[in-house]
């Protein structure tokens, strides 16, 4: 049989390298494996995007970064390759790729019939073999396991976490900060009503606050990265989170007030209209700015609890996976959007898009693991090289959306999809 082959073009391969910040180069050559380590988070971070010469210089680097040596370095860069290159699911709906020659029409191909082996009909009809008995255990069998089926219904998200000696497995009110919680609260379910949602707005910026009240919680996950372990007790305040990502409408005030810098790429007509959250801002421009509008930085413990709820939600909408219609991530609009775009994807306490559009600097030290013992307020190590970001991009997998799925970045660099929210202490009530 003659037929034609079909050469599908490199999406890469028309795409020229472009020149790495400098910031990553001074850190792929850094003496200190550490440092190194955090240049292939950054070059993950560029393979992930848009701009094509970038991601064909982050993958040459990569490449090169295999054979470094540190065992450590060596293997984020080999799964950021194995990520990049492994085919995605939804890849498989999209239109086949461009062909140099044209593929072969139906005429051309020749098929062979399907061969179809006929069974006898007494195996095909079970209940000649099984009998009246068999069919009674079958009928008995079926009753047990949709009732064993009920009694699990409650059960959480399929995550291995601590036994409820070691740790609350359900929303818990603690008496103090010092003893563990006693008396539980059931949680409503993802189809109970939410619990009314507290607002309140700043002076200064107008920004949009939504109240998060205290509670311990269960942090971290069993189903993503080491970094995100061991789970652990942790016991919050209060406090108020923005409802949405900081816009560049908003920081635009701070830039005339004479309080923050311009971002970098601030001309960036897909990254830049009112309501679409700033970017290419450093952990230093966004503390700079919150401590401008009267709050601060939320704490990591704080980003997480609003994001996941007493319910330790994968997403902040429940445990579902991301659509387009939840959350702007990896295949959807290509960019970021305007805030608030996605009501359905709110997390418990009414906070938005704190999945996918922009990861989120948050005010802790980056720590590779947590500490397993209890927490009350953790605010993170007190020194460190890295500040944390959270929430995931608008480039990147569900994988990496994740409300437990924790990054790290240096302070005084910004990113195309790095943004911030802000938070602040709750002395009240409201």
């Amino acid at each position: 049989m003659e037929g034609r082959i079909i050469i599908a073009r490199n999406p890469h391969a028309v795409a020229k390298p472009a020149e790495l910040p400098a910031a990553t180069q001074r850190a792929i050559g850094s003496p200190f494996a550490e440092v190194r380590e955090g240049a292939v988070q950054d070059l993950d971070c560029m393979l992930q995007g848009n701009d094509k010469g970038l991601a064909v210089a982050a993958r040459e680097a990569l490449e090169r970064l295999l054979d470094d040596d540190s065992r450590k370095v060596s293997a984020a860069a080999e799964r950021s390759l194995s990520v990049f290159l492994k085919p995605k699911a939804d890849s498989l709906t999209l239109s086949p790729p461009t062909p140099v020659i044209a593929e072969q029409t139906e005429s051309q191909v020749e098929r062979e019939p399907r061969k179809h082996k006929v069974l006898p009909r007494s195996i095909l009809m079970p209940w000649n073999w099984l009998g009246g008995a068999g069919l009674v255990t079958l009928a008995l069998l079926a009753v047990v396991l949709v009732g064993f089926a009920l009694i699990r219904g409650g059960a959480d998200n399929g995550e291995v976490v601590p036994s409820p000696t070691q740790a609350p497995s359900a929303r818990t009110i603690p008496t103090s900060t010092e003893v563990e919680p006693t008396s539980t609260t059931v949680i409503p379910g993802p189809t109970a009503t939410l619990t009314p949602v507290i607002t309140k707005t700043r002076e200064r910026d107008g920004g949009v606050m939504v109240y998060v009240e205290g509670d311990t919680f269960l942090m971290g996950s069993t189903k993503g990265n080491s970094n995100e372990q061991p789970v652990h007790s942790v016991a919050l305040d209060s406090f108020w989170i923005d409802k949405y990502e900081v816009t560049n409408a908003k920081y635009r005030q701070c830039v005339e007030a004479g309080a923050c810098p311009e971002p970098e790429r601030w001309d960036d007509s897909d990254l830049n209209a009112p309501n679409q959250p700033v970017v290419w801002v450093s952990w230093n421009d966004a503390s700079t700015y919150c401590q401008w509008a009267g709050a601060r930085l939320p704490t990591e413990a704080q980003w997480e609890y609003a994001a996941r709820g007493p319910n330790r939600n994968t997403y902040p909408w429940g445990n579902n996976e991301p659509t387009c219609k939840l959350a702007e991530f990896n295949g959807c609009s290509g960019k970021t959007v305007p805030v608030g775009s996605f009501p359905t994807g709110v997390s418990w306490c009414g906070a938005l898009d704190m999945a996918g559009n922009v990861r989120e600097w948050v005010a802790d030290w980056y720590e590779k693991t947590y500490r397993a013992t209890r927490q009350t307020n953790p605010s993170g190590p007190e020194t460190g090289k890295q500040k944390v970001l959270r929430g995931g991009g608008w480039n990147l997998d569900p994988f990496r959306i994740r409300s437990a799925f924790r990054y790290a970045y240096f302070t005084d660099n910004g990113y195309f999809n790095l943004g911030f929210r802000c938070a602040g202490t709750s002395t009240a009530s409201p």
